[in-house]
């Protein structure tokens, strides 16, 4: 799995006004959080990062066309018939983590209480492993999210 992210830069202006573009620090972050949780069950295992400049390649532009499709066009991330020669980009390879759970249908509560503990779990190893605090509001979404089944 490629996770592309666009690198706001002065050698191209327009990423500079990009909502979706992010910072050489935001993404230095993410990369470290990425490799430290790799390790804990329950996240998806890091494989590589590696900063691109210039135009996407024809399979990157079909898989982002066709994911663009699936979400009817309502979508975070930024078109790569939009990049430019002067674009740069961290993309992340993450190893295969399972389904996409915004695309499984749930229909019983054994499957809710199933997701459910399963989240619960792998945010317990990360605030174990890295010492980190779930907050209250992704604590809330996740009782409102089951609620809501219930």
């Amino acid at each position: 799995m490629l996770k592309v992210i666009r690198l706001r830069t002065v050698q191209d202006p327009p990423s500079l006004e990009l909502s979706n573009a992010s910072t050489l620090d935001a993404l230095m972050s993410e990369v470290r959080i990425m490799n430290t949780m790799a390790t804990v069950p329950g996240f998806v295992p890091f494989k590589s990062a590696k900063v691109v400049r210039g135009l996407t390649c024809d399979v990157l532009t079909e898989a982002s066309e066709e994911y663009f499709t699936r979400k009817n066009n309502e979508s975070l991330f930024q078109d790569p018939d939009s990049y430019t020669d002067a674009t740069v980009c961290l993309v992340i390879e993450l190893a295969y983590a399972g389904n996409v759970l915004d695309e499984v249908v749930i229909e019983t509560a054994s499957q809710v209480w199933d997701v459910l503990l399963g989240v619960i779990i792998a945010l317990a190893r990360g605030e174990i492993a890295s010492q980190f605090e779930v907050t209250q509001s992704l604590r809330y979404q996740l009782f409102e999210a089951l609620a809501n089944f219930l």
